[in-house]
């Protein structure tokens, strides 16, 4: 079991939500798919948050679970590619830093304030291309950026 914010998280937290998820398919896939996949995210933020305050990493099988799920449930390969591209300009934390993705296709990290370009990005269906990788995106929402690349699954979240 694992602590965050208070809340006592487990593994059967994330059988409870994929179970729901799996009765909820059915019905409105896309919805059902979106849902989870964000509860899979907040689950992961509360622990990482925890993490970040503490130092103490509280049971890496339940975190590997969350990565696992949330890889196997990508956005539709026929995902609004032009939609998605305005969803994702803006600045972006991941566990070690942040990243900015601006609106004239380079991307790169904000170091002590400044830009720090990197290269370019593309969004084409459910891909996010930086340079010339592609990645799978996962969940590109108001608060989660979302992908995996090689079976490794990355999370962000929308900077303030």
């Amino acid at each position: 079991m694992w602590a965050a914010h208070g809340l006592a998280l487990e593994a059967g937290e994330v059988s409870a939500a994929k179970q729901a998820f799996e009765k909820a398919r059915g019905k409105d896939g896309e919805a059902a798919r979106v849902a989870y996949v964000t509860k899979l995210a907040t689950m992961f933020e509360k622990s990482l948050a925890e993490y970040q305050k503490t130092g103490v990493r509280k049971d890496d099988a339940v975190l590997g679970t969350i990565n696992s799920e949330l890889g196997r449930n990508p956005l539709p390969t026929a995902s609004d590619g032009k939609l998605l591209a305005k969803q994702i300009v803006g600045d972006w934390n991941s566990p070690r830093r942040t990243y900015r993705f601006k609106a004239n296709g380079s991307y790169g990290t904000v170091e002590e304030g400044k830009f720090v370009g990197h290269g370019n990005w593309r969004i084409q269906g459910n891909q996010l291309i930086e340079d010339d990788a592609p990645s799978t995106i996962i969940l590109l929402s108001k608060k989660y950026l979302i992908f995996s690349t090689d079976g490794t699954t990355f999370f962000h979240s929308r900077a303030n």
